[in-house]
């Protein structure tokens, strides 16, 4: 509650308005300037600052930032430290779901129960086909991003930090999907059927545990096939572009968002064979394109999806390959450390909680243990 000579009172409007001394004209009447919040918390913060910001000759060179500007400048501080895939989604989350909400807000006025309706009506109606809510993890990274923005601005006196906090969507654990033992056999002998590019990088990541972009950035000089060594040393990512082309973005070869990620990577002795012969077969320099240049990742997914109705396979995205190579490594007794370091994960706790998790036949088997 307001304490007496705070100048702090709430409005017939419901908010609460803080006025303080800016300073005195030519007549030597005093001038009072004005700040709001919704809460009588928000408003005393609000007002120290601008007291501390009088007193040390801060002067301000706007007095008022929309999100959209505050959006902008953040965005435009960070590329020097963000790669270029992160700096891509964040612009996109921000462009599809935070600035029609929050654009031509004024950063000052925005409250945490703005922003926790804001999440909890995207966990409902979020996705942008109409076709129902996003799910938990997208919201947090929604939540993230307008958590970065705020924090930007606080940290640069354009307004004060929320008072009330920012709820995280709660996340439901869910088990990736993982290709059961005869489903494995099943895509493993369509790919020795008639042995191309896209094949021999399906086996790669069945085997060898490469995402997507890993294996589309792979170029026959990163294998060593006489060592039977993986070198992998790039990715493939989406960045934004810069100047007047931000708005656009292109897919590009870069650096691993890790230290971990650079890794070497042994091969299974029985693929060296088939590698050496779609080596052979190929004019590119990249495993996974029989044309100049690298594919997309857009394109080999379709391709491996292909594979897989062909299999007569249930639906399974890429990365269910490295999720599977993940569950068939701790099945097989190898130890998470080791693990670990052949997914590129920066700490094995990752590598528990992420991708290891017993199947439903791996289930059975070890309930049946039990009535021996």
């Amino acid at each position: 509650m307001p304490r007496r000579g705070e100048n702090i009172h709430k409005r017939k409007d419901g908010r609460w308005e803080a006025r303080y001394k800016k300073g005195i004209d030519v007549n030597g009447k005093t001038i009072y300037g004005s700040l709001y919040a919704n809460t009588y918390r928000e408003v005393k913060a609000k007002l120290q600052l601008k007291l501390q910001d009088l007193a040390s000759g801060f002067v301000p060179v706007k007095e008022r930032y929309t999100f959209r500007d505050t959006a902008c400048l953040w965005l435009k501080d960070s590329q020097l430290s963000l790669k270029g895939a992160s700096l891509y989604r964040y612009q996109n989350l921000l462009n599809t779901h935070i600035l029609p909400a929050f654009g031509n807000q004024h950063i000052d006025e925005l409250t945490g129960t703005d922003i926790n309706a804001f999440l909890a009506t995207k966990l409902v109606s979020g996705r942008v086909d109409g076709k129902g809510g996003l799910s938990p993890s997208y919201v947090r990274s929604i939540m993230l991003v307008i958590k970065a923005v705020l924090s930007y601005a606080s940290e640069n006196r354009m307004c004060v930090p929320l008072q009330n906090k920012i709820s995280k969507p709660q996340v439901i654990a869910k088990e990736l999907p993982v290709l059961t033992q005869n489903e494995q056999k099943l895509l493993v002998n369509m790919c020795l059927t008639q042995i191309d590019e896209t094949k021999v990088c399906v086996l790669l990541s069945l085997y060898a545990g490469l995402r997507i972009g890993e294996i589309c950035a792979l170029e026959w000089e990163d294998i060593d096939l006489e060592n039977r060594l993986i070198h992998v040393r790039k990715t493939v990512s989406r960045v934004s572009g810069t100047g007047e082309n931000m708005a656009r973005s292109t897919l590009v070869i870069a650096q691993p968002k890790t230290i971990a990620s650079f890794r070497d990577i042994p091969i299974c002795s029985w693929l060296v064979p088939m590698l050496k012969q779609v080596h052979d077969m190929q004019r590119s320099s990249f495993v996974a394109s029989s044309r100049a240049g690298f594919v997309s990742p857009r394109t080999f997914d379709y391709r491996y999806h292909k594979l897989l109705r062909t299999a007569g396979i249930q639906t399974i995205n890429y990365h269910g390959l490295r999720h599977t190579f993940a569950t068939r490594c701790i099945e097989a007794g190898i130890d998470v450390k080791t693990l670990s370091e052949l997914l590129g994960h920066t700490d094995a706790s990752i590598t528990l909680n992420t991708y290891v998790h017993s199947s439903m036949e791996r289930k059975r088997d070890q309930l049946e243990l039990l009535h021996q």
